[in-house]
């Protein structure tokens, strides 16, 4: 579980940015996005135009780490616009959590032939005060973390179910993939934080649990994540009691 000590510098200001700078975000965002589609532009065409010339090994490792940075950049642009936008959304309303989930997992369904969900539907039979979108999106980034994490030594499952605790409703969602090491569980929600044995294989920007975890606290939610390190990862989703 992810600890408390930890100070959740990022969370805790990140709402209050958005707040007091509302028009500033999506302004911002297109003036990112503008430079990062002529800068992709550009190295389509330089690529056209050099692919018959024999190059250099060094010019060849340039083009090779421009396009790399370009496209961390591009994910970003884009993660961060969807971040933008979730966060200007309507106030919380009571949802049913069943029928966002199954099309949040739906709407993945190209990623996931080798992969099962399994739901304890009576459990999830419960409704949460949350922005109907920026749910989505929490499960959204979640499902495609437990996707792109999955183990190659077995497909992959996710199990999820809910349980009433004194104050609130929790979601367990449990996977059997990769998993992390335990001691890692306070970088996994912190932004650009790419986990050190997953980011070989993977250059995401390093937004997604960050993304879903200030989602859920624009709804009076909490993120938690925990792994043993050989079986899969938790991630426990809190809500108020509607």
């Amino acid at each position: 579980m992810r600890d408390k000590e930890v100070p959740d510098q990022y969370d805790l200001q990140a709402k209050d940015a958005f707040d007091k700078l509302p028009g500033f975000w999506p302004v911002l965002i297109h003036e990112i996005r503008s430079p990062t589609h002529s800068l992709t532009c550009f190295l389509e065409l330089l690529e056209r135009d050099l692919a018959e010339i024999p190059l250099p090994e060094e010019a060849q490792r340039s083009i090779r780490f421009m396009n790399h940075a370009v496209d961390r950049l591009r994910k970003f642009v884009r993660a961060f616009g969807q971040l933008v936008h979730s966060l200007d959304s309507k106030s919380p309303q009571p949802q049913e959590i069943l029928p966002v989930i199954q099309e949040a997992w739906q709407s993945l369904h190209d990623a996931h032939e080798q992969s099962s969900l399994e739901l304890d539907c009576d459990s999830l039979a419960v409704t949460v005060n949350c922005d109907r979108d920026a749910l989505l999106r929490v499960f959204g980034e979640i499902f495609q973390n437990a996707l792109q994490f999955r183990s190659t030594e077995r497909n992959l499952q996710i199990f999820i179910r809910a349980r009433k605790e004194a104050q609130s409703l929790c979601l367990v969602i449990q996977d059997n993939g990769q998993g992390f090491a335990p001691e890692q569980a306070t970088l996994a929600l912190q932004p650009f934080k790419r986990l050190a044995a997953r980011s070989e294989e993977h250059n995401g920007p390093g937004l997604g649990l960050t993304i879903a975890s200030l989602l859920l606290k624009h709804c009076q939610g909490e993120l938690a994540i925990e792994s043993d390190g050989q079986y899969g990862t938790t991630v426990t989703l809190s809500f108020p009691i509607v």
